[in-house]
């Protein structure tokens, strides 16, 4: 079932769980893009800090400066904690944009992240999605970063990671894309088949898109930092 999307607007969807020492600076990552039709999409997975109230907070704030149109920032707030896989494909299905984006609530993004992938996606009108290079950093030493040296450049090269090797190479939490293709493929797998980790949900997203014909690239720069800290998904079970 489709609906009408919002011309050139980018729907940034950031699930959230738990992350009241990061979410600030991921807000405020988003709020300087240089690409301003955007609306922030946050999805509070039941989470048990305060991380409800410093949303609150910065949005109040950042109405008058940035996000003074109606609507243009949506915070949703679930009973109960559903999981990273639920928590995004709500996000997806409130997302109203042309274009939607994925930014997890402890990472954060450059200042020209959305302006660029926007612009690839224009001049590349059959590529679906794009992601970036991403840096890794360690909470503990947030000034020191670490390219990541899984992601590959290339539709074929990143196809034959996922479809042959069952590796990844794209970072979903830096993925653009346009938003038929979830219209088309749908959300995220909340349960994982076999033996596959918790943090393969995302792996299995682009796996999806993949079988389904779906182009992907990645723009060879660094637009996505990754947190590394002991409370994130991919520590915990």
């Amino acid at each position: 079932m489709t609906f009408t999307r919002v011309k050139e607007r980018v729907s940034v969807v950031i699930p959230c769980y738990n992350s009241a020492p990061y979410i600030e600076q991921c807000l405020d990552s988003i709020a300087a893009q240089t690409y301003k039709h955007i609306e922030i999409i946050l999805i509070n997975d039941g989470s048990t800090d305060d991380v409800d109230q410093i949303v609150q907070r910065w949005r109040q704030r950042e109405l008058a400066r940035r996000f003074a149109a109606d609507g243009q920032f949506v915070s949703l707030t679930l009973p109960y904690n559903i999981g990273y896989a639920g928590a995004n494909t709500t996000g997806l299905f409130l997302a109203r944009g042309e274009y939607i984006a994925i930014q997890d609530a402890d990472d954060f993004s450059s200042p020209t992240r959305i302006e660029k992938q926007v612009s690839f996606l224009k001049k590349h009108p059959d590529v679906g999605m794009v992601g970036t290079y991403i840096a890794k950093f360690r909470d503990s030493e947030p000034d020191v970063y670490l390219k990541a040296g899984f992601i590959v450049d290339g539709h074929a090269n990143i196809a034959n990671k996922y479809l042959v090797q069952n590796k990844s190479g794209a970072s979903y939490g830096s993925l653009l894309f346009r938003s038929e293709i979830f219209d088309q493929v749908g959300g995220l797998v909340r349960k994982l088949p076999g033996k596959r980790s918790i943090t393969g949900h995302d792996f299995l997203f682009i796996f999806k898109c993949l079988k389904q014909g779906v182009r992907i690239e990645n723009i060879p720069e660094v637009h996505y930092y990754y947190r590394k800290h002991a409370g994130q998904m991919s520590n915990t079970k």
